[in-house]
């Protein structure tokens, strides 16, 4: 398949998925959040976060949020009714704007994540928030990228003797963690790094070693994602690497649960109570970073 098929295929898929997702941004978010919008971390236009954080706090414990998208669509607008639940939760929330596929290739979707990993550990102390370490959370291939990040920093950060922010655990939803899983997952793969054979080389080596701080995974009945995210529990469990898996059924007897559903539906009780038990399991295990 030609690079300009691929183009046209994905381009109409963002356009679907951009439909879908049109009510989301239309959300009504609730008070006692105070949202800093638009910083810049970089230099692109894209290269942009938003800091929610609950009013009257500090020292508040971090999490970095990496919206999904294919990695061919998205922006942090998406998961703005998300973010403000984790911040009542009395988080400080950094919420990543990336560059997409086509205009860059997903390698450079990586060095966007870690360049506002590294801006949070520079200044979000002016937020009220605690910089030196930070839990990641990543919808759909925002997990993968959240991954992709956290062990190329990893690595970086050993190789230089430097010292990033540090990685205290992750919570992922309808994680994409396999590129090789199936011939989409393939055709996606090889658009997103068109010519880049090299850096995705590089990248997962740096998966390949790095062991990832404690996980809390959620998938569903209805979530099109669900075996990446069993296998990928499969494979923490045969690395003896600590998670807790959410695996949801049906909605009150209807439809099952849908893809990221408690990023796209974070008022509803059921989806507020797997956030607070997503926490909940996070603070009470997630002491560091993987090695």
């Amino acid at each position: 398949m030609t690079k300009i098929i691929r183009t046209a295929i994905f381009a109409l898929l963002a356009r679907i998925m951009a439909g879908v997702d049109a009510k989301r941004e239309e959300q009504p978010l609730p008070s006692g959040v105070r949202a800093h919008c638009d910083i810049p971390y970089g230099t692109a236009p894209e290269q942009t976060l938003d800091v929610y954080t609950p009013l009257a706090r500090t020292n508040l414990p971090v999490i970095i949020d990496v919206h999904g998208g294919a990695l061919i669509y998205g922006n942090k607008s998406l998961n703005r009714r998300f973010c403000y639940e984790l911040a009542l939760c009395g988080y400080a929330v950094v919420s990543v704007n990336y560059r997409l596929v086509p205009d860059v290739t997903a390698d450079c979707q990586v060095r966007d994540v870690m360049s506002a990993m590294d801006w949070t550990a520079r200044n979000i102390r002016a937020y009220g928030g605690d910089g030196s370490a930070a839990y990641l959370c990543g919808d759909s291939a925002g997990a993968f990228l959240s991954l992709a990040a956290a062990a190329c920093s990893a690595r970086s950060a050993r190789r230089t003797e430097g010292k990033g922010i540090t990685v205290r655990g992750c919570l992922f939803i309808s994680g994409l963690y396999d590129l090789d899983s199936s011939p989409l997952m393939r055709s996606l793969r090889d658009f997103a790094f068109f010519g880049r054979e090299r850096a995705l080389s590089r990248i997962m080596s740096a998966l390949a070693e790095w062991s990832p701080p404690p996980c809390y995974l959620v998938t569903s009945r209805g979530d099109f994602l669900r075996r990446q995210t069993l296998d990928f529990s499969g494979r923490l469990t045969s690395a003896g690497r600590e998670y807790c898996l959410n695996y949801a059924g049906k909605k009150a007897g209807k439809r099952a649960y849908s893809h990221i559903y408690p990023v796209k539906h974070p008022e509803w009780e059921e989806a507020r109570a797997i956030i607070r038990q997503a926490l909940r399991y996070l603070t009470e295990h997630g002491k560091g970073d993987g090695q």
